[in-house]
């Protein structure tokens, strides 16, 4: 599915791509992230 991309000065929101996968690794590699997320 194709979501639109939303735009403010300071947050771009987008659909995930495979260029994100290492941030997105490294972001839930943070514990307090994860516990966020149970």
């Amino acid at each position: 599915m194709i979501y639109p991309e939303l735009e403010t000065e300071r947050l771009v929101m987008r659909e995930l791509t495979m260029e994100d996968a290492d941030a997105v690794f490294r972001h839930f590699s943070i514990p307090e992230v994860r516990d966020l997320w149970r």
